[in-house]
């Protein structure tokens, strides 16, 4: 679609109107936040309505003249379905039509720009143009009217006519108007958007990238290579793209690369000791021990500054040294639980210093950038943004902003975001499916690297549990990331991703009849079914935050049974009457139980704990905790009605993995860290653990036992990570 038709158009459906000129998508006249990619994406989709737009021909649109992979075509209409939710009857604005492309099935309202006049509306099947009342209403196949849509009295040519003369006149005020507001914002400057057009590169194909940074002239990579459970460093002379060895392969591992302002050294720690090395490899010459994140330097280059974490004191310190590591300086101090152990960022004019930080009250559980001034030490929140979970952050060459990698909830992706300084805005830069691990800017800020995650999942049948007899029953690459639970006749049900967003589906116990039963515009988690068989729970964000929910086994009956702060885990008791769960309520993680038929919520527990597992013979309960008088994580277990532990188990990592309760009831079982590749059982006697399963690759994400405790139904997932480099598009930086 040319300019000016996109000037005088508005695409209507549903709630929502597409402004094209504006490029804003209005829910009920409020704006919805879309990236530019996205938006393009709906825009073509839109003006395609009731038509498929090939893959290729979606992608050239899109990313026009740019080498992209299919994947980001998928994750734009992945997020699309999410925003826009479901037409009234329940269905996708947008369908996939197999092996072809994508469809926008919702009846579009085509509006011009002076008036409410309607141009056309679309059906999946065809458009109706209206004319002036005396005129009838005539069927096409395209949205742009042909010669033979203006044959007719000459009546109707005139009124035609009088309607073009203003939509002309008015397409040329626009037009001035916007010359004159491009021409004046030009020098100014004032629309600061950095990254909001983008290229995506990637640099490694390996799969095995785990880390990453790129030199200030934006010429090389440096980045850390996975092997066998071996790690090494590599560099990458990105106009050749020419790879070198620079640290051979060691059992130690390295984070927190960094090169130095002047591009010559790398530095990077390994086992809790920050090391120099030159650029194109030699010697590394240690400079400090007792380092646990990336360094950040000064603008001058003289000072540096990490955190370190002290959990004799249960404190972590943010501290700013030489470059060689004297005279060390405490700049900040928290607690243990409130500061992630993610390195700082020092801001181009050397004034302050800006790490993350988990925030109080009743947002304890989610992060903020936080920011200390070297002065005096006067810390501040520069944004109100609320993130899960917090990675690096840079400062952009000219300190208007950061690059910071965030995920705004526990089941959300962790994703590129742009934080406006001193405003605190926040826009993100990706948006997709991926998980992306750290950023590093050149010294310009054109571009930056990256490392992107993708995961992959699907579910396999151990009959008696058997590994070596196991089979994959689903093949879509996305299954079983969210969760699995068996039905007493022997199906699966199972959260996936299989229709571009992750819901609640039920299959038989060979994968076939698989059956969607949520279709929400949130992310539907964790399914336990009921002990008779007749109720789903899960856990739902479709309302904003975490809750609750309950449905019957066929999918009907939706009912949110809990209202609190970020509530997960839910499990049944035996005599199916009440659920148990883990919020967030207070500061920190507490269980709660609620009937199965709603009502009031009561605590169980009044510190911190994660509900692991109902015993489906007793309904005791395993939970983990911090044990802060001896500093580890604990595995505990209290009966139904709450009180002190029975018994105690030290768990390798035990909130980082899936711990299930035995069907027989006299063991816990549990993925052992760090592969986490097979299952253990911990008899409750004390006695030592032993193996269960044998395989021999990929990773186990989630799994349940049969209620008879014959069968083991696995979500074994796979990943792999490539460095990226993004480059920035926006054009008058």
């Amino acid at each position: 679609m040319s300019k000016s038709e996109q000037l005088k158009r508005f695409y209507d459906f549903g709630p929502f109107r597409v402004d094209a000129s504006e490029r804003v998508l209005l829910r009920e006249g409020q704006p919805v936040m879309l990236s530019p990619k996205l938006f393009d994406t709906l825009l073509a989709l839109v003006e395609h309505s009731g038509h498929i737009v090939e893959k290729g021909e979606l992608m050239e649109t899109v990313w026009p003249g740019t080498f992209v992979e299919e994947s980001n075509l998928s994750s734009s209409v992945s997020l699309l379905r999410k925003t826009l939710g479901s037409t009234a009857d329940g269905k996708s604005y947008i369908e996939t039509v197999p092996r072809r492309g994508y469809r926008f099935a919702g009846a579009v309202e085509v509006m011009g720009e002076s008036t409410d006049l309607i141009v056309g509306r679309r059906t999946r099947v065809h458009v109706v143009t209206h004319e002036e009342e005396e005129t009838s209403p005539t069927e096409i196949e395209t949205v742009r009217p042909t010669s033979a849509a203006y044959l007719g009295n000459p009546a109707t040519w005139k009124k035609r006519s009088v309607i073009v003369g203003l939509s002309a006149l008015v397409i040329a005020v626009a037009g001035v108007s916007l010359g004159l507001r491009y021409f004046g914002n030009k020098g100014a400057n004032k629309t600061f958007e950095p990254f909001s057009k983008l290229k995506m590169a990637r640099l490694t194909t390996t799969g095995r990238a785990n880390d990453a940074a790129i030199s200030p002239d934006g010429k090389f990579v440096v980045h850390v290579m996975d092997n066998a459970g071996e790690q090494s460093l590599w560099l990458r002379h990105i106009p050749t793209g020419s790879d070198q060895e620079i640290v051979p392969s060691n059992k130690d591992g390295f984070l927190g690369l960094i090169f130095s302002y002047d591009g010559n050294r790398i530095y990077f720690s390994s086992s809790g000791t920050l090391y120099e090395i030159p650029v194109l490899g030699g010697s590394a010459k240690k400079l400090l021990t007792d380092i646990d994140t990336a360094v950040t330097f000064s603008p001058d280059g003289k000072r540096m500054a990490f955190m370190r974490g002290v959990p004799s004191q249960s404190e972590r310190l943010l501290i700013v040294a030489k470059v060689d590591g004297a005279e060390e300086q405490i700049l900040a101090r928290h607690k243990l639980e409130d500061a992630f152990l993610i390195a700082p960022s020092w801001s181009p004019n050397g004034e302050t210093i800006v790490f993350p930080l988990r925030g109080s009250g009743p947002d304890a559980p989610y992060g903020n950038l936080r920011e200390v001034r070297l002065k005096d030490g006067v810390e501040r929140q520069i944004t109100s943004q609320q993130w899960s979970s917090m990675g690096p952050s840079c400062w952009l060459r000219d300190g208007r902003g950061l690059v910071v990698i965030a995920s705004e909830d526990q089941d959300s992706n962790s994703q590129i975001w742009f934080v406006s300084y001193p405003s605190g805005k926040v826009r993100r830069i990706t948006n997709d499916l991926n998980d992306y691990l750290n950023v590093s800017l050149t010294a310009d800020s054109s571009s930056l690297v990256t490392v992107q995650l993708e995961r992959i999942s699907d579910i396999w049948m151990a009959p008696d549990g058997d590994s070596n007899r196991a089979s994959r029953i689903t093949t879509n690459r996305v299954a079983g990331m969210g969760g699995i639970s068996w039905t007493p006749d022997g199906r699966i049900v199972h959260a996936s991703r299989g229709s571009g967003y992750q819901e609640i589906w039920i299959m038989k116990r060979d994968g076939t009849e698989n059956k969607q039963l949520t279709f929400d515009s949130g992310r539907n988690g964790l399914p336990t079914v009921s002990r008779d068989g007749r109720y789903i729970i899960y856990v739902s964000n479709r309302m904003g935050t975490r809750n609750i929910w309950r449905m019957d086994i066929d999918g009907g009956n939706k009912k949110q049974l809990t209202h609190g702060s970020d509530d997960v885990s839910p499990q049944y008791t035996p005599d199916n009457q009440w659920i148990i769960y883990s919020s967030a309520q207070l500061k920190h993680r507490t269980l709660w139980k609620v009937p199965i038929d709603g009502g009031d919520a009561q605590q169980i527990t009044n510190y911190n704990s994660s509900l692991l597992a109902v015993s489906p013979k007793d309904g005791h309960i395993a939970y983990a905790y911090d044990d802060l008088e001896n500093l580890r994580r604990r595995v505990a277990i209290i009966p139904f009605e709450g009180g002190p532990p029975t018994k105690i188990f030290d768990f390798p990592s035990p909130f980082g993995q899936a711990i299930r309760w035995a069907p027989d009831g006299r063991a816990l079982t549990y993925t052992r860290f760090p592969s986490r590749s097979n299952i253990w059982s911990q008899p409750l006697d004390g006695s030592p653990p032993k193996q269960i399963t044998d395989f021999k690759s990929d990773r186990i994400i989630w799994y349940d036992w049969s209620r008879d405790g014959k069968d083991l139904a696995v979500a074994r997932a796979g990943r792999t990570s490539d460095v990226v480099l993004i480059t920035d598009q926006t054009a008058f930086k």
